[in-house]
């Protein structure tokens, strides 16, 4: 298996087209990428969860892409996938769940700006711009909006404060 790991950084990738296809591509993922579906689980679990996801795409004959890391944070496991292949790979999910109920004392919110799909399975579609996380352009349209929303209220109510730390503080510069 170690040949088909592709590290970079600390995530570990699993593609099914470098497992199964040799010849090469000019596209070199299995389906065009256009989801994401994440697992906050423990890292302790990463693997386990990671096998018993690639043994049901293989069993289902199903191509696959997905990566997980060993170090701690909200997003350590994701799938990618095309829109034919969605309801698969979120069917697989509930069904490890599902049969591997040990799973879930290591499972845990997925991360903050995902959307959920349920409790456990976070959702985000494609960044249309592949040179930028997706996280990132949804932090800059939150921040945007909140800037917004900030200067409406300021000019709305000049005289509008805000308590930091005990102290009331003018949103306008005197």
């Amino acid at each position: 298996v170690d040949n088909f790991l592709n590290s970079k950084h600390y995530w570990t990738y699993i593609n099914s087209n470098e497992i199964h296809d040799k010849s090469s591509h000019e596209y070199p993922y299995p389906f065009n990428v256009e989801h994401r579906l994440y697992i906050n689980i423990d890292t302790v679990a990463t693997h386990k969860l990671g096998l018993l996801f690639l043994k049901k795409c293989e069993q289902q004959n199903l191509p696959y892409l997905f990566k997980f890391s060993d170090k701690v944070n909200t997003d350590n496991f994701i799938v990618y996938t095309d829109s034919q292949h969605l309801p698969n790979y979120y069917k697989i999910l509930t069904d490890i769940k599902k049969e591997n109920p040990e799973l879930e004392q290591y499972i845990s919110r997925p991360p903050i700006l995902s959307s959920l799909l349920d409790e456990w399975i976070g959702y985000e579609s494609e960044s249309y711009d592949k040179d930028t996380p997706f996280n990132l352009t949804r932090i800059n349209i939150i921040n945007s909006a909140f800037d917004e929303a900030l200067q409406d209220a300021i000019f709305t109510d000049p005289e509008l404060t805000l308590t930091i730390e005990g102290e009331d503080v003018s949103l306008i510069d005197e």
